[in-house]
């Protein structure tokens, strides 16, 4: 039996989105990440102070992408927010559980957006 599902999804095609996957290191120098796909660089990144990183994208979104990081450590728990985002950049900031601004060993980062204003 099929059933009528209201959802605020849409079917896409997804040639609309553009995919950005990151891992940088708690050292990293400004450089320039390749996205997918591969070889095709997508943004550059920085680290501007302590815990905190700064992405640039070459080709800005049509709007604010989703983003999704993640703080790796070998030691203790850390959270990543994102403090700023933008359709060419965003800020992530890195804390330890008890509020320090800390470096992680790593970052992984995915951003997926679109080129087109009314996707995602």
């Amino acid at each position: 039996m099929k059933t009528s599902v209201k959802s605020t999804q849409r079917l896409v095609r997804t040639e609309f989105f553009r995919l950005v996957v990151a891992s940088l290191p708690s050292t990293t120098p400004a450089q320039s990440l390749t996205g997918v796909p591969e070889g095709t660089f997508r943004c550059t990144a920085a680290k501007t102070a302590t815990g905190v990183f700064l992405l640039d994208f070459n080709t800005p979104f049509a709007r604010v992408p989703v983003i999704s990081a993640n703080a790796l450590s070998a030691a203790g728990k850390l959270f990543m927010v994102i403090s700023a985002a933008s359709a060419s950049s965003i800020t992530l900031k890195c804390f330890a559980d008890d509020g320090a601004a800390t470096d992680p060993t790593g970052v992984h980062i995915t951003v997926i957006g679109s080129d087109t204003a009314d996707q995602i």
